[in-house]
C-alpha cells in the first residue's frame, strides 16, 4: 500500500505511433547484406544437396546386396528445415535491403 516509487526512467512508448530517431537505423545501414544473401542462396543449394544424397541413399539402402540396414529419411526433414531457414534469410535480407 505504501510502496516507494519506482526510480526508473520512463520507458518510451511502444506501438505504431511512436517516431524511430536515426540511430535506430545505424545497423541496418552497416548490416552486410551482400554477405547475407550469399549465405542464404549457399544454404539452399546446400539443402538441396543434402536432400538428393539422402534420396540417393535411401535408394541404394534398398537394394538386397546392400545390407540389412534401416533407413529413416531424416535427411529429408534436415534438408526440408534448412530451405526453409536459408529463404527465410533470403527474404529478409532482400527486404531490409531495400529500405
Amino acid at each position: 500500500m505504501y510502496a516507494a516509487r519506482a526510480r526508473f526512467p520512463p520507458r518510451r512508448p511502444i506501438g505504431y505511433g511512436q517516431q524511430i530517431r536515426s540511430g535506430d537505423f545505424d545497423w541496418k545501414l552497416r548490416w552486410p547484406y551482400i554477405i547475407s544473401i550469399i549465405i542464404a542462396v549457399m544454404i539452399i543449394i546446400f539443402s538441396f544437396v543434402i536432400f538428393g544424397l539422402e534420396i540417393a541413399s535411401l535408394a541404394k539402402g534398398t537394394e538386397k546386396a546392400y545390407g540389412n540396414t534401416a533407413s529413416t529419411g531424416a535427411g529429408i526433414w534436415c534438408g526440408f528445415f534448412i530451405f526453409v531457414a536459408g529463404v527465410l534469410i533470403l527474404i529478409i535480407s532482400k527486404e531490409n535491403f531495400f529500405i
